[in-house]
C-alpha cells in the first residue's frame, strides 16, 4: 500500500508537472494570440491610415487638376478679352482712317469747286462749316462709341463665362 501510495504521489506529481507545463504553455499561447491580435490591430490602423493619406493625396491631386483647369480657362479668357480688344482698336482706327480719307476727299473736291468757279466760295464755306460740324459730332459720338464697344465687349465675355461654367 505504502507503495501503490508513493507511485500514486510520484504520478501525482508528474500530473501536476504536467499541468504546470500546461498552464505554462497556455499562457505563452494567450500571450502569442494577445500579440498577433495587438499586430493584427496595428496592422489594421496602419492600413487605414495609409488609405486616407491616399484619399488625401487624391484630393490634393484633384484640387490641382482644378487649379491648373481654373488658371487655363482665365488664361483663355484672358486671351479672349485682348483678341477682342485689339480687335475693337483695329476697327476704330479703320473707321477714323475711313472718316480723315472721307474728310480729306471732300476737301479735295471742294478746292476743286472753288477753282474751277470762285463764285462758289460762299457755298463751299458753308458746306466746310457743315464738315466740320459733322466731323464734330463724330468727334462727339466716339466716347458714346467706345462705351458701346465696352457693352458689347462686357457681353461677349458673360457669354464666354457662361459657356465655360
Amino acid at each position: 500500500e505504502v507503495r501503490l501510495a508513493q507511485r500514486a504521489l510520484g504520478l501525482l506529481e508528474i500530473a501536476k508537472l504536467e499541468a504546470k507545463h500546461a498552464l505554462e504553455a497556455m499562457g505563452r499561447a494567450y500571450d502569442a494570440e494577445e500579440k498577433a491580435r495587438e499586430a493584427q490591430e496595428h496592422a489594421d490602423a496602419e492600413a487605414i491610415k495609409a488609405e486616407q493619406e491616399l484619399r488625401l493625396q487624391r484630393i490634393a491631386e484633384d484640387l490641382k487638376a482644378a487649379d491648373v483647369r481654373e488658371r487655363a480657362r482665365e488664361e483663355r479668357e484672358r486671351q479672349r478679352d485682348e483678341e477682342y480688344e485689339q480687335e475693337r482698336i483695329r476697327k476704330e482706327q479703320e473707321y477714323q482712317r475711313h472718316e480723315k480719307a472721307r474728310e480729306r476727299q471732300r476737301k479735295e473736291t471742294l478746292v476743286k469747286e472753288n477753282m474751277s468757279w470762285p463764285d462758289n466760295r460762299a457755298k463751299a464755306s458753308a458746306h466746310n462749316d457743315e464738315r466740320k460740324q459733322h466731323w464734330q459730332t463724330v468727334q462727339d459720338a466716339a466716347p458714346l462709341l467706345q462705351s458701346a464697344m465696352r457693352c458689347l465687349l462686357a457681353q461677349h465675355q458673360l457669354q464666354h463665362q457662361q459657356q465655360d461654367d
